[in-house]
């Protein structure tokens, strides 16, 4: 994945039930061409991956435009449909009130920032 210039945006941490993203710095804005992709990059990887959890640390998303929310809950359908549960981790209260205007705190589990333990912390849970 390293030479690949549509994902050195994402790191990468797996464990044997859990494979955790996160966005770097150069990608902390989810809009326009980006939203698709990482989609398409997202979808693919529930299918392809053993583990049972996909955790997605949004430390660095600074903002989330609609068509990242939207695809965000196709990846939660999809993961559901394999079995496999998806988490969103460290939300900034900007992104995280993207997420409740949308109401999708409510189908999604969203877990914000402030007081939280980094998503490596939270592998095991």
């Amino acid at each position: 994945m390293r030479g690949d210039p549509e994902v050195q945006f994402l790191s990468v941490e797996t464990t044997e039930k859990v494979i955790v993203l996160r966005f770097g710095q150069s990608f902390a804005v989810l809009d326009g061409p980006a939203a698709p992709r990482v989609g398409n990059l997202l979808d693919h990887l529930v299918l392809a991956v053993a583990q049972t959890q996909l955790v997605l640390d949004f430390a660095n998303v600074t903002y989330l435009a609609s068509a990242a929310l939207g695809a965000l809950v196709g990846l939660h359908k999809q993961a559901l449909a394999v079995g496999k549960q998806l988490r969103v981790l460290n939300v900034r209260e900007e992104v995280y009130e993207a997420f409740d205007a949308a109401r999708l705190t409510g189908l999604l589990d969203i877990r914000r920032a402030a007081g939280r333990p980094p998503a490596r912390s939270s592998l095991g849970r």
